[in-house]
């Protein structure tokens, strides 16, 4: 009998949340066994992996997300963690229950249910080489960057367009530099308007902006900026504008430090020569091709495998 208790596996599922994580521990027939919460503090996590090591042998934990502490603190000790996506979790759920009130026991307790069930065909967590980790994650935060500084970029657009159209005029790219320089000097159409003819080429030529005939004739017409009719809301505007200026510099600034780092982390990758060689792979696309064709690699078992996934290999269609 001793021996059989021994060599109970145990299955836990872990409802993450940003205040506490509901667990549950089954049995390999997927019977509950116990149910408890801890708090996401280092305290509570420490208790997770006391009360893990003393029920016995934790077989594997589902749990749905891969970027959160509760995930990397397990890794860290050597948990078979198998990541779950969030549609598979909610089409257990749903298998499981009608109800569609969620409850946090309910959805650790399911998806521990469900390992117990499903581990042969779940694929357990394999972590990635660090490089490629790091460049990955640079990679993603890039992106999310680059996807805050259009949305600032857009919101300039539209409040330059109601107040102060004659920017607009100037420069047609609101994504250099030099607009949100200029925006600062100038932001307003009196400012500009009343600017002297030597004091806005002085400012262009600092900006290494060669003067060519398009580029005096705006100068000349910015006397025009005033014609333009000044809605109530213009002071509002300029502040707004003023605002996202400020937080497009910050954001450059760190997007100029990951692209340093990001072609740092590639210049010895021998998958990055390949890439750069495919037609459109620029500087930011690159990097990111790079992250997915290593990662991908570390985890096919063959060659045909990366193939499907790059798209290059016969997929066939079935109703």
């Amino acid at each position: 009998m001793e021996e059989k208790t021994n060599l109970q596996r145990y299955w836990v599922g872990i409802d993450w949340g940003s205040e506490k994580h509901a667990v549950s521990i089954v049995d390999d027939r997927g019977i509950e066994q116990r149910h408890f919460a801890v708090f996401a503090t280092l305290e509570g996590l420490e208790v997770l992996d006391k009360t893990l090591r003393d029920i016995g042998m934790v077989a594997g934990v589902a749990i749905e997300a891969t970027n959160n502490p509760v995930f990397y603190y397990l890794l860290e000790r050597d948990y078979t963690i198998y990541p779950v996506n969030p549609k598979t979790s909610k089409r257990w759920r749903e298998g499981n229950s009608v109800a569609g009130v969620k409850s946090d026991v309910r959805d650790g307790l399911v998806l521990a249910a469900e390992l117990a069930r499903r581990h042969e065909t779940q694929r357990v967590f394999q972590p990635e080489d660090p490089q490629t980790a790091k460049l990955r994650g640079l990679c993603e935060k890039q992106r999310t960057l680059i996807d805050h500084r259009t949305a600032l970029v857009q919101q300039i657009r539209q409040s330059l367009a109601c107040y102060y159209p004659a920017a607009l005029e100037f420069f047609s790219d609101l994504t250099a530099p030099t607009v949100w320089a200029f925006l600062k000097r100038f932001p307003n159409p009196q400012e500009l308007a009343k600017a002297r003819k030597d004091t806005l080429l002085r400012f262009l030529k600092g900006r290494r902006i060669g003067l060519t005939p398009l580029w005096m004739k705006r100068i000349e017409q910015r006397v025009k900026a005033t014609d333009w009719p000044l809605p109530p809301t213009a002071l509002a505007e300029q502040l707004l504008v003023l605002a996202c200026v400020v937080q497009l510099q910050a954001l450059q600034s760190a997007l100029d430090k990951m692209q340093a780092l990001i072609e740092e982390l590639i210049r010895p990758l021998p998958e990055a020569k390949l890439v750069r060689s495919l037609p459109g792979a620029g500087p930011k696309l690159t990097p990111a091709l790079t992250a997915i064709i290593r990662s991908a690699a570390a985890r096919a078992d063959n060659v045909q495998a990366l193939r499907c996934l790059s798209g290059v290999a016969p997929v066939q269609e079935q109703s």
